[in-house]
């Protein structure tokens, strides 16, 4: 994995406003000791900020308490996103950290970066 992005910063609304630019990039969202989304944004600040006050299901039942971020423009920050998907497998990006998964706003479209979505029966 890549050494940028490597600096976490604590996830709460005034590190997510003094640190997350507003700039293309790549942003991990992580709990204490799992990452569990990674996520691909113009604006890095905005998609933090929109996560930090969405109500999704399946991020509203874990603890979120680190994001780290790294600079991207357009033409190679999917891949980007990717590559981080596919080296950390974070739970709502593959549906795989609980049933309300299914319905996570996250989990919607191709998020798994190449990987084989595991999905909840229940």
């Amino acid at each position: 994995m890549p050494s940028q992005g490597s600096v976490m910063y604590e996830f709460d609304l005034q590190t997510i406003l003094k640190n997350a630019p507003p700039a293309s990039g790549v942003y991990r969202i992580h709990s204490r000791d799992a990452c569990l989304y990674i996520g691909e944004s113009d604006d890095i600040c905005s998609g933090l900020l929109e996560i930090y006050y969405d109500a999704n299901p399946c991020l509203a039942e874990k603890t979120l308490t680190h994001f780290a971020f790294e600079l991207s423009p357009l033409a190679t920050r999917r891949a980007r996103r990717n590559a981080y998907v596919r080296a950390l497998g974070p739970a709502c990006n593959l549906r795989v950290g609980s049933p309300k998964c299914r319905y996570c706003r996250l989990g919607q479209g191709d998020d798994s970066g190449g990987l084989v979505r595991v999905t909840s029966p229940f």
